[in-house]
């Protein structure tokens, strides 16, 4: 399918986020990625929900863009407030104290990460949008997972593509 996650295993090959993040936290139990607590788990997936449904994917159509393809005038008009909506309901259960969903860094702020990377690149080239301004915090934690060595090095890797 040319997807992107993939994660090459000894086993073979895995795609689709979910499938990864559970063959993660199962195979290396002593670096959990999701707190044992269910509430706080829910929470985690909830989180990623909303960033892959409601912030990434109204955006997500302005790719077209970067491949020389129309985009209707429809699509690009609902792009930011169908994403502002998903950031207000992001707003109201994030804390950013100091990672997305609490004091721990879990695979909620992995997949907030790549989804405001794509969608804020798509945002500031076509809608003139900072999407990292649109809830308080927000900014100050995408610069300091931006400043890890995993998500520098995949930043570094997007501006050599660019």
């Amino acid at each position: 399918m040319g997807k992107i996650p993939m994660l090459e295993t000894d086993e073979g090959p895995l795609t689709e986020a979910p499938a990864i993040m559970e063959y993660l936290e199962t195979k290396y139990p002593a670096n959990p990625l999701y707190p044992a607590e269910p509430y706080a788990r829910a929470r985690v997936i909830q989180i990623m929900r909303i960033m892959e449904l409601y912030v990434e994917a109204p955006v997500h159509p302005l790719v077209g863009k970067w491949f020389g393809r129309d985009v209707p005038d429809h699509v690009v008009a609902n792009a930011r407030p169908a994403a502002e909506k998903g950031l207000a309901a992001l707003e109201r259960i994030t804390s950013f104290a100091p990672y997305i969903a609490g004091d721990s860094f879990a695979f909620a702020d992995i997949v907030a990460f790549h989804c405001l990377t794509l969608g804020n690149r798509l945002t500031m080239q076509y809608l003139d949008w900072n999407m990292l301004d649109a809830i308080p915090g927000l900014n100050t934690w995408y610069q300091m997972l931006s400043e890890r060595d995993s998500t520098s090095r995949i930043l570094a890797d997007i501006a050599a593509a660019s």
